[in-house]
């Protein structure tokens, strides 16, 4: 009996440990996995990202925004910037991972980021979707189609190299990413 009674101790244990070393964190909405503490990436809608130890966001350089952070029921980020107006706002699918970013820039500009993953987790594809409303309330729409293939990644499975493909031009992007260590 107190054998059986110290295996259950021992495996609830395990498994709190394991939940909570795989427990989700602001750096999941970014896709990122390890203890990141920056990432410095110009190629990317939001450039730099900060992150406190235990994994939550601190902020993003980006000159429109001004951050507050907005969260749902499971506590995952929302928005950043001013609730309902300038700023980020995320979509989540049953996997946790973003599927659309909207990026508002007060009244005239909007646009929509879809996301597509590989089984890996990786993006595999981005639909651009820019909205611009003009005086008088009509609006034109541009749709860009970009596809990613991946070159370099970090100890921790972050991606460092990539390949951006948009219709027929190419670009490499690189990606910078420090570590609590």
């Amino acid at each position: 009996m107190k054998k059986s009674l110290s295996l259950l101790i021992i495996a609830i244990i395990a498994l709190t440990s394991s939940i909570n070393a795989n427990a989700w964190t602001d750096r999941n909405t970014f896709g990122l996995k390890g203890p990141v503490k920056a990432v410095y990436d110009k190629n990317y809608t939001i450039s730099n990202l900060y992150f406190e130890e235990d994994g939550t966001y601190i902020h993003i350089e980006d000159e429109f925004v001004s951050p507050g952070v907005f969260r749902d029921d499971l506590c995952r980020i929302i928005g950043i910037g001013y609730e309902y107006a300038d700023g980020y706002y995320f979509d989540y699918n049953p996997s946790g991972q973003v599927y659309k970013m909207s990026r508002i820039a007060g009244t005239s500009f909007n646009n929509i980021y879809k996301y597509f993953y590989d089984n890996r987790g990786l993006i595999i594809k981005q639909i651009l979707i820019e909205i611009y409303q003009h005086i008088g309330g009509s609006c034109d729409e541009d749709k860009t189609i970009t596809t990613y293939t991946y070159q370099k990644f970090d100890k921790y499975g972050n991606w460092t190299k990539r390949t951006a493909k948009t219709g027929r031009k190419s670009r490499v992007e690189t990606r910078t990413i420090t570590y609590y260590e």
